[in-house]
């Protein structure tokens, strides 16, 4: 289970009023005026919406996504609730790309599946107040097509069943993803408030374990190309830290960087990915 947060980086008055913090909600955008907004803005008429009175995220409905993933059920839009007649009515301050979450490098096959098969759906699982909830279900489908044969001539499993759901409750100005993986190919509904795996405390192959037998669990994160990456232990030169790997013979497939959170800034907003217990391995940093 993971924890993404946005936080602000610009200064707002004091006399601007605050709404009622008891609230979360979830709700279908009927058009671009429901959503987040701004700049990087990728969500349509049809997409989730989840909010509360610190920030605001928008999901890809059953389409295929704009941003890079290749499906829908991604997290696509992210930004502070900004309680300013400027920024209503979808003109929010979005500079977030996508993620999406993952297990061997598989993600759930909301359109690729559903078209095949008929199935993998995007819908609202809970919006009581207390919690609102946007839960994405569908069997795995690889990231890429060279996913299948690398999986399966190495030994590896395909994911037979996916399901992430998306958890913002009144108050947090973070969401908590949640996602929950089958190998065999039976659809799954599981509570909210499950077992969660135990921290990860020191650095492992992911190659070994997913085209080995067995499951690696994360997220594809694209922060963005308006969003400066930055991560524990590392800071701004996460390139540096590849090149310095690369030349100490550093595969890191086989040997990631440890970190515990990685992040981005950009004008007016920050973001970040953080585990809810131990570290997170990143063998992979893409533009």
């Amino acid at each position: 289970m993971r924890t993404l947060f946005i936080s602000c980086v610009s200064l707002f008055l004091a006399c601007v009023p605050e709404p009622d913090p008891g609230f979360a909600r979830a709700y279908v955008m009927n058009d671009l005026t429901d959503g987040v907004g701004g700049p990087n803005a990728l969500a349509r008429a049809g997409d989730f919406v989840l909010e509360n009175d610190r920030v605001r995220f928008a999901f890809v409905g059953e389409r295929m996504s704009f941003g890079p993933g290749k499906d829908g059920g991604g997290l696509i839009d992210a930004d502070l609730a900004r309680h300013d007649g400027r920024w209503n009515e979808g003109q929010g301050n979005d500079q977030f790309a996508e993620l999406v979450s993952t297990a061997n490098l598989f993600v759930p096959g909301v359109v690729s599946e559903q078209s095949a098969a008929g199935v993998g759906s995007v819908s609202i699982l809970e919006d009581t107040g207390e919690a609102a909830v946007v839960r994405v279900s569908a069997p795995g489908t690889p990231f890429m097509d060279l996913v299948n044969p690398l999986v399966f001539t190495g030994g590896g499993k395909k994911p037979g069943w996916m399901v992430t759901d998306y958890i913002l409750k009144p108050g947090e100005d973070w969401l908590t993803i949640r996602t929950t993986v089958t190998l065999a190919a039976l659809e799954l509904d599981p509570p909210i408030d499950g077992e969660t795996l135990p921290p990860l405390t020191t650095a492992q192959s992911i190659v070994n374990q997913a085209l080995l037998g067995g499951l690696a669990m994360g997220d594809f994160l694209h922060l963005g190309g308006s969003v400066d990456v930055f991560a524990s232990d590392i800071g701004f030169h996460e390139l540096g830290a590849v090149y310095d790997a690369q030349l100490e013979g550093q595969n890191l497939f086989i040997e990631p960087l440890a970190v515990d959170y990685v992040g981005g800034t950009a004008h007016g907003v920050s973001y970040g990915l953080a585990a809810v217990g131990g570290q997170m391995l990143m063998p992979l940093f893409a533009s």
